[in-house]
Order: structure tokens, then sequence, then C-alpha cells
């Protein structure tokens, strides 16, 4: 199955390149929206339960933020919707591979979502161990080992993009979400014990990650429901998009947000994570069911 230009572009943005897509005239007013940094955080983190992950990285990583992407919701939901149809393409299209041994440097935070026995976004990995000072910027150090079955759904970033790939050194394996995994603690090796934090703090756990399966099942999905167009229409609520505004610049700011606002946020973020899991149904209904693989709705 090809994946097409616009799958590509997705995953440039997703990696960092959004600046090198090349937009046609009638989509230029997108044009902020892809030249926006470090998009990936914003497309983890609003899959991701609650509130914890926004704390870890704008508080206590002094991470940014960039509220472009709230001004294009639309055009950020069609980014999951690529990046998902890439990663199904890609797998469906690559069952003959060995099975995938990689490694990731994350943050302790995410050892609360991991051990729910799902990954709950997007996770970049790499097929060769080495020490990456970048993830070493992360507030407490979590050394992972992933194995994975060709059957999950992921991407190569460098055989999709080639030379179009922003970090070709990273050799970079990109797992979709909402996939079960089982965990394993393993000891940390001599050499894994000098890495430090942002805070010059050794790593704290060292685990393999068992990717099992996706706990997205292929559904026939109908769009135009009134349910579905329901969700959607809320997800794009301008004061919704507000109230997202406000607990990103109020923790980017360095002050606790209002907390009715934080909890409408959640629950926004809750109907995010439900409308998401349909494109993905639909996604891989589509492309194993139809004659074109085409996914609904059209993007």
């Amino acid at each position: 199955m090809e994946i097409n230009r616009a799958e590509k572009d997705s995953i440039m943005f997703y990696q960092g390149g959004g600046r090198n897509v090349r937009l046609p005239s009638r989509e230029q007013a997108l044009r902020d929206f892809y030249n926006a940094d470090n998009a990936y955080m914003v497309i983890n983190t609003l899959l991701m339960p609650g509130i914890e992950n926004e704390k870890a990285r704008m508080i206590n990583e002094e991470k940014k933020f960039d509220l472009i992407l709230l001004e294009h919701m639309d055009e950020l939901i069609k980014i999951y919707r690529r990046l998902y149809s890439a990663m199904c393409k890609y797998a469906m299209s690559h069952k003959d591979k060995s099975r995938h041994y990689t490694y990731r440097i994350d943050r302790m935070n995410s050892l609360h979502f991991l051990q729910f026995g799902q990954l709950f976004s997007y996770m970049s990995t790499t097929q060769y161990k080495e020490k990456n000072t970048y993830f070493c910027d992360k507030d407490g150090l979590l050394l992972l080992e992933i194995s994975a079955p060709v059957e999950i759904e992921h991407i190569d970033i460098n055989a999709v993009l080639g030379g179009e790939s922003m970090f070709f050194h990273e050799n970079e394996i990109l797992y979709a979400p909402f996939i079960h995994l089982d965990m394993e603690a393993l000891e940390m090796t001599e050499e894994e014990k000098t890495y430090r934090d942002r805070n010059q703090n050794p790593p704290m756990a060292k685990y393999r990650l068992h990717l099992r399966s996706s706990s997205i099942t292929a559904r026939q999905i109908d769009f135009e429901s009134p349910d579905v167009t329901k969700l959607y229409e809320e997800l794009l609520n301008p004061l919704a998009i507000e109230d997202i505004r406000h607990v990103w610049s109020s923790y980017m700011g360095g002050i606790e947000p209002k907390q009715d606002i934080v909890k409408r946020y959640v629950a926004w973020k809750r109907n995010f994570r439900a409308y998401i899991k349909l494109c993905c149904a639909g996604i891989k209904w589509n492309l194993l069911f139809t004659k074109n693989g085409m996914p609904s709705p059209s993007f």
C-alpha cells in the first residue's frame, strides 16, 4: 500500500519538518501551523489522560507548546488520521520483516501511563542503542527497550521519508497509540547508570515493553451520523479551544490554571481520544475492506 504525499507530510510535521511541507496556494493559511515548533509534544499530550503530562512537560521541563496549533484544530485532527493511516499501510506492507527491537529514553512521568498496559500516544524509538543527550533533557529518566511484532501499527521513518527525514541518523521507528503492552523490569548497565537527566540525576528505572496488539478494532464508521458529527463539533468549539489555551498558557507561565477550566479540559481530552479512536477504527476498516484503501472521512 502506497503512503501518499499528505501522509508523508504529516510524518515530517510530527518529526519537526513542517517547514519543509509544500502547501498548495489554497492552503497557505496553514503555513504558520506547519511552521510550529515541537508539534509532536502537542500531538502526544492531547492523547494522554488527565493533566500530569502537561505538568511534566510545561512546568518541570519548561517546554513550550505552540498555541498556533489550536487555531487549526481541524487540520491537527487530519494529522492524527494521516499518521495512523501511514502506520497501518506500512505494517500491512511489511509483514515479511523480522520482529523489531528498539530503544527509548523517556521521562519517569510516562511510567504512570505505561502501567495501564497501553500506549496512549505515539512513541518514538530508535533501532540502535545509544546515549542521546536530547532525551536527557527530561525530568527523571526512564530507560525502555521495546520488543514488537511486525504487524503492530508503526513506521520506519527513514524508509518512508528517505532524504526528507529530519533526523536520519536516529533510525527512528514510530509506534501508533492504543497498543496493548506488558512490562518487564530490567537491570541497568554500568554505562546506563552514567546517564543524567536535566537535574543531573541518574536514570530511575529500566523496563522492557512487550507490545502485544492494537486495541483498535476495524469498524465501519459513519462520520456523518448525528452522534459522531456532534462529537467532532464539540472538539472544535471555540470555547473549548479557549479552555485549552488557558491551561497551556497558565502552565507555561508558571501559574496554576483555574480548576473548573482544568476539569473541562480533561473532559475535552477524553472526547478527543474517543474521536481519534473512531477515526483509527474507520481507517483500519477502509484499508482492510475497501478497494482503494482510502480512509474516511476524506483527508
